[in-house]
């Protein structure tokens, strides 16, 4: 499998002056197999974890919540934590919808190549 691109790197795409020539089947799919490793990956590193485990502390004290928050020495953690959490769950959220994209594009270049019709169910473009 291939490196996981960290999520910073990822780039809006940019314009191209010139159409790319087409692919070899087994190009396209080596791109379809390295975008669902890439997928994988990400959701084997999810935060949503970590969200879970906030909510599970929160109800836990949710009797007096303020005096959690305020006073509890994890509780007072919670607001900045949820805060960076909320940072990095819409970067996996943007990640995961570009790479997404990408395989679309690769289902879709495929299934040209091969002379299919779109799967019933597959993205189309408006």
């Amino acid at each position: 499998m291939g490196d996981v691109r960290p999520l910073e790197s990822i780039q809006p795409a940019q314009a191209r002056e010139e159409p790319e020539p087409p692919r070899q089947p087994q190009q396209v799919l080596s791109s379809i197999h390295m975008s669902i490793g890439i997928l994988e990956e990400q959701l084997r590193q999810s935060e949503v974890p970590s969200l879970i485990k906030v909510v599970e502390l929160l109800q836990a004290n949710d009797d007096d919540l303020a005096t959690y928050l305020s006073s509890d020495s994890k509780g007072k953690l919670i607001p900045r934590f949820l805060a960076q959490l909320a940072t990095q769950l819409t970067r996996e959220q943007e990640f995961l919808r570009h790479e997404c994209e990408q395989l679309a594009r690769d289902a879709g270049e495929l299934s040209k190549v091969l002379g299919l019709e779109a799967a019933p169910g597959a993205p189309t473009k408006a």
